[in-house]
């Protein structure tokens, strides 16, 4: 699990519209899931979860095709959109995992049908963020 967290608003700052991720990431497996939690925490760093995006990385194009394990990809990932308001003192986290069973179906990282198969894979995940690749969050529509 990779958290980021923004420094405190100086400001109150109101939220609205679609909000997206972009994920450079690579995996030593042949396919694998990625998962991209927001929430906003006060001042008191009390936490309001509010929206989560999923992508299995072999459908990242609409049809199935396996990974080239170490190759970077760039996964668009959709968190909908939302309405929120980040109180002065207030806190943005983003949460990055590759799995949240049993919320989701399992993906064994294997390429394998992950219905049917018993071959799992523990695999290693990396998220870029570097001037190449630059994974990032988009709160679309801001208003003070």
């Amino acid at each position: 699990m990779l958290v980021f967290e923004s420094e405190s608003f100086t400001k109150e700052v109101q939220v609205a519209g679609p909000i997206h991720a972009k994920l450079y990431a690579s995996t030593n497996g042949k396919d694998t899931d990625w998962f991209v939690y927001y929430m906003v925490l006060d001042e008191t760093d009390q936490t309001q979860a509010l929206g989560r995006g999923v992508i299995r990385a072999g459908y990242r194009n609409g049809k199935h095709e396996l990974l080239k394990p170490g190759k970077v990809y760039a996964y668009n990932i959709d968190l909908w959109h939302s309405s929120f308001m980040i109180r002065k003192g207030g806190k943005v986290r983003v949460i990055i995992c590759s799995s949240a069973f049993p919320h989701y179906s399992r993906n064994l990282n294997s390429g394998e049908d992950n219905e049917t198969s018993a071959e799992y894979r523990t695999a290693e995940q990396r998220v870029f963020h570097s001037t190449a690749h630059p994974s990032s969050i988009s709160f679309s529509r801001t208003m003070d």
